[in-house]
């Protein structure tokens, strides 16, 4: 941490002046709560802003290291159903992100919303009125991101001889969010 500090320290001059600070992002920074919140500490201790991106797929100690030096968070919005999540995330459970969510309205840490539309998975008419639905109940919503599904790692997965588990899932290009009659 304190190596990290010392390259921030020396872009100071830089990140002030423009509102600058620090992200921490994939894997999972809440994987790494002691790391990340120390990070976080000292850049709110310089004066600069955080941003924690995040599936909020923690425990729930680790949120709390981390939350309380975090200006926003960037949530990778999966699904909102379980069954959507389950069959997206190939586990896991869908009460955590809400959990997460309560917690960070309660921290009153204005959130990003991140939602990649992934064809054949995220983009059916239930899904995305499940997304609305979710970003409706949150009272700290600041923006809301529809990402487009990309191939970008599966170069990764190839390497580690993985199976993709999306193979044959086209990248989509646009979303057509409404069109009128």
């Amino acid at each position: 941490v304190g190596e990290l500090i010392q390259q921030v320290r020396k872009c100071l001059p830089y990140l002030k002046p423009s509102g600058g600070g620090i992200t921490c992002s994939g894997g999972e920074p809440l994987m790494q709560p002691e790391f990340c919140g120390a990070i976080f500490k000292a850049a709110k201790e310089m004066g600069l802003t955080t941003v924690l991106e995040t599936t909020g797929y923690a425990r729930t100690s680790n949120w709390h290291l981390v939350l309380p030096y975090t200006d926003t968070v960037l949530l990778c919005t999966k699904q909102a159903g379980a069954e959507g999540y389950r069959r997206i995330t190939g586990r896991g459970n869908v009460r955590r992100m809400y959990a997460f969510l309560k917690t960070v309205a309660a921290y009153q840490i204005p959130i990003w919303f991140r939602y990649v539309v992934v064809p054949g998975y995220t983009d059916s008419e239930d899904a995305l009125t499940g997304l609305i639905r979710l970003v409706k109940n949150q009272p700290n919503v600041e923006r809301v991101e529809l990402l487009p599904y990309h191939t970008l790692g599966v170069h990764k997965w190839e390497m580690l001889n993985l199976s993709y588990p999306l193979e044959g899932v086209c990248r989509s290009l646009h979303l057509i969010l409404w069109e009128g009659p």
